[in-house]
């Protein structure tokens, strides 16, 4: 077959197909004559779509913490809102984008591959492996974060801090308390599935001229993305490096979103047991 000069040729390309009568979606070879190459994007494009939604998410969140100030609500609702407003529409809105144009159908459905689909009991035992890697080295690696926000960040404005929550939930007007443990335990589970499907699913697999350091890179701007908690870059990295690397290795991207939704969500789950406490 013809394989363009702007394809990639190595790490995981995303085509899958569903079968009539079949409930699974199943793998199409990507070496097959039928399934195109992901086209390999450029730096510039690749810096731009990793770190263009963390700049839009960050502004939103400045300006509603900065709305929401006067009403004694916590940064972490703005948060909370700026990702149901900016992230979900942004992120997942441009994938199905490209689905309409038939140019990223595949990240919407897994398992995802140039070959077959994780074995149950991999996945049984990699997932949570992967996800006790990620709670564990993100808690042993919190001195570390607090060190950078104390040393390189301590100009942070107040009404942007995101931490100290849980001192303030019995002061809180239980609206506000109850509507973050609901956007919390929704948005946990949805916001990194979408998440999942743009930046492994869509733009890992377009990485490919950078061979085996793609992972690493991914993982590294997704990091950054994340302006509004600069100072866990290097936690938030060490976390999730693993289960990006398995995603890349075994082309299966339901690796990383439950890693991802799973580790988001002991933070929800947190929450609901603080509020729970807070407003006996």
């Amino acid at each position: 077959m013809n394989i363009p000069e702007n394809a990639a040729l190595s790490g995981p390309h995303i085509v899958t197909a569903r079968t009539t009568g079949s409930e699974e979606p199943q793998v199409i070879r990507l070496l097959s004559d039928t399934a195109p190459l992901a086209t390999v994007l450029d730096g510039r494009s690749l810096l731009v779509l990793h770190l263009l939604p963390g700049v839009l998410i960050g502004a939103a969140f400045v300006l509603l913490a900065r709305a929401l100030e006067p009403s004694g609500a916590p940064a972490n609702l703005a948060l909370l809102l700026a990702m149901l407003v900016v992230a979900l529409p942004v992120e997942l809105g441009y994938v199905l984008w490209l689905t309409q144009r038939g140019h990223g159908a595949s990240t919407l459905m897994m398992p995802i591959a140039g070959g077959h689909a994780l074995p149950r009991r991999q996945a049984v035992l990699l997932i949570p492996l992967l996800f006790i890697w990620s709670l564990v080295s993100y808690t042993l690696l919190t001195p570390v974060a607090t060190w950078l926000h104390q040393t390189l960040f301590g100009w942070w404005p107040a009404w942007l801090q995101l931490d100290g929550l849980v001192v303030k939930l019995s002061a809180l007007d239980p609206a506000i308390v109850w509507t973050m443990v609901g956007l919390s335990l929704a948005l946990n589970v949805v916001v990194p599935w979408a998440e999942e499907l743009y930046f492994r699913g869509y733009l890992l697999p377009r990485m490919g001229a950078l061979a085996r350091w793609a992972p690493l890179v991914n993982t590294a701007l997704f990091s950054l993305y994340h302006v509004w908690l600069p100072w866990e870059f290097f936690s938030r990295v060490v976390a999730l490096l693993p289960a990006i690397y398995v995603v890349w290795w075994k082309r299966d991207l339901r690796v990383s979103i439950w890693v991802h939704v799973l580790l988001n969500s002991t933070g929800s789950i947190g929450l609901l047991a603080l509020a729970v406490n807070a407003q006996r």
